[in-house]
């Protein structure tokens, strides 16, 4: 399984699954994110704009799920007794972790969805994942719930709540053959 998987499946307060895939496009393996620069510097300078503004931070365009909460969390966890005990056994064991999206600085900042956060919503053609991995490795982002930073709504069959959300937002409502058309322009 890809660091992301394993970084969620180890229930760190506060660490959901986007933000466990952000950090693992920031980050190789789990020990890098163990002892994290990025990391320790998101909790060091506490700016509301620290992403934009800080020169150290800047050129990884971290996304919002990861910010000061979860980069104390995630250090803390780690130089805890029960993270270093996780890691202990990790290395016992011979489990290393690698991530499956590493692109620290351009994964936000180029392709097609990029800056992008779609929704997806209904029976599609082929499994969520499928559709997710062609957004995030286009540069865009996944988010559970329709909102007002909702750029698009992936909508396949009975798309219930979430479109009609959608259109209440104006937030752009894509089939499949729309969202095709938006990958290859």
């Amino acid at each position: 399984k890809p660091l992301s998987k394993w970084l969620f499946a180890m229930g760190i307060r506060q660490l959901g699954e986007s933000a466990a895939k952000e950090l693992s496009r920031l980050h190789r393996s789990l020990c890098d994110i163990a002892d994290s620069e990025i990391l320790r510097e998101l909790q060091r300078d506490t700016r509301a704009d620290a992403k934009k503004k800080n020169p150290l931070l800047k050129p990884y365009s971290i996304a919002g799920e990861v910010g000061r909460v979860v980069a104390e969390s995630v250090l803390t966890f780690f130089q805890s007794e029960a993270g270093a005990s996780a890691l202990a056994r990790f290395e016992e064991l011979g489990i290393d972790p690698q991530s499956d999206n590493f692109a620290p600085t351009s994964a936000i900042s180029s392709g097609v969805f990029s800056g992008k956060i779609f929704v997806i919503t209904g029976t599609l053609s082929q499994p969520r994942d499928h559709f997710q991995n062609l957004i995030e490795s286009h540069g865009g982002k996944i988010a559970s719930s329709v909102s007002a930073k909702t750029h698009y709504l992936l909508a396949g069959e009975n798309a219930g709540s979430k479109a009609k959300k959608a259109e209440e937002l104006g937030v752009s409502t894509l089939s499949e053959e729309d969202f095709s058309q938006l990958l290859t322009q």
